[in-house]
């Protein structure tokens, strides 16, 4: 039986030996005239003891726990022991004897006593493990409310776990190859950038590398993102008993600059003319080909043949790659 005090309800009973639910029965009335946890309580704690030495027997077999309780399932006998941790009574322990068996001898005690160093042992490991899938639990619940795809991975990129998005981010992106349980990008560039930021994360975490690193743009089918990569740690334990595993927390986010890049900035940066920035600076910010001949008074023809050029100037393949290049350097 676990409970927090000794006047407080049973957080539950754990029957062995019974038949039926006999303790959950009686649980509502049980600690309200337990006398028997009552009479152990001035007693040594994590040791057996027998009931006939801790409380008066016959006064035991007026009381309401016996004439309830006990007699009607054929209980006469008992020895005794409450667990304590960190001076917090957590579980009282029970063998119980039926009317024609005699009183439970010293043998028998000292027994029983051998046992409950295990069964501190193991409560302790059972209270550990419950604390580690509580802060787990929670990891998980803050994790799992990032918006952005998120993953959790080794030193090598093999991932341990993902966010709900995380899923059809790999499916539908076009930025990965189809390995399962690893993030590999279909893009030698994308690939090198990610294990660059891997390197770095890992070196910050073996004290290698002062400063955390930085995220990086990637460009892919007409879109940008940044891809973050932090140091991340997990404790595992093995043969040598508990141990530190680096990892790293990868996540990608969509670029949206929060302010509109100046066209004369970019203009004389890349080597534009200001039309061609004007139109590089609307695409920055999530304005289509379509939008922008409207706010220019301008044929779709004629933002398409700038952007041609603007992607010349700017040595980009991509309309995607050209705005990742401007948004890198505006962040610098």
């Amino acid at each position: 039986m676990s409970r927090h005090t000794l006047d407080s309800q049973p957080l539950g009973f754990f029957e062995y030996g019974f038949q039926g639910n006999h303790f959950e029965d009686y649980q509502n009335h049980f600690y309200q005239v337990d006398v028997w946890s009552q009479a152990l309580l001035p007693h040594k704690d994590n040791r057996f003891h027998p009931s006939h030495q801790v409380y008066d027997d016959q006064q035991f077999l007026q009381s309401e726990i016996y004439c309830d309780f006990a007699r009607p399932r054929g209980i006469r006998h008992s020895i005794g022991c409450l667990i304590h941790h960190d001076n917090q009574l957590i579980t009282e322990l029970g063998f119980m004897r039926s009317q024609g068996q005699s009183h439970y001898s010293d043998a028998h005690i000292r027994a029983s006593n051998h046992y409950v160093p295990h069964i501190e042992q193991a409560m302790n490991m059972a209270e550990r493990r419950q604390s580690l899938l509580t802060r787990c639990d929670q990891m998980t619940a803050v994790f799992d409310s990032q918006s952005s795809p998120s993953f959790l991975c080794s030193a090598k990129g093999a991932i341990h776990y993902q966010n709900s998005g995380a899923g059809e981010f790999l499916q539908r992106s076009g930025l990965f190859r189809g390995l399962e349980g690893q993030l590999w990008f279909r893009n030698t560039d994308h690939q090198l950038t990610f294990n660059r930021l891997l390197h770095e994360a890992v070196a910050f975490v073996d004290g290698k590398r002062q400063t955390t690193p930085k995220r990086s743009l990637l460009s892919y089918n007409g879109k940008v993102v940044w891809l973050t990569v932090k140091p991340w740690t997990w404790s595992s334990t093995g043969v040598w008993g508990l141990q530190e595993n680096c990892g790293v927390l990868v996540s990608f986010e969509p670029c949206a600059s929060s302010s509109k890049p100046q066209p004369d900035w970019i203009a004389q940066l890349f080597g534009l003319t200001l039309a061609e920035a004007e139109i590089c600076s609307g695409l920055c910010v999530g304005r289509t080909v379509d939008i922008i001949a409207t706010e220019r008074s301008v044929s779709v023809t004629t933002v398409r043949q700038q952007i041609k050029s603007c992607l010349r100037k700017t040595a980009s393949g991509t309309q995607g790659q050209m705005i990742a290049k401007i948004l890198l350097q505006l962040t610098h």
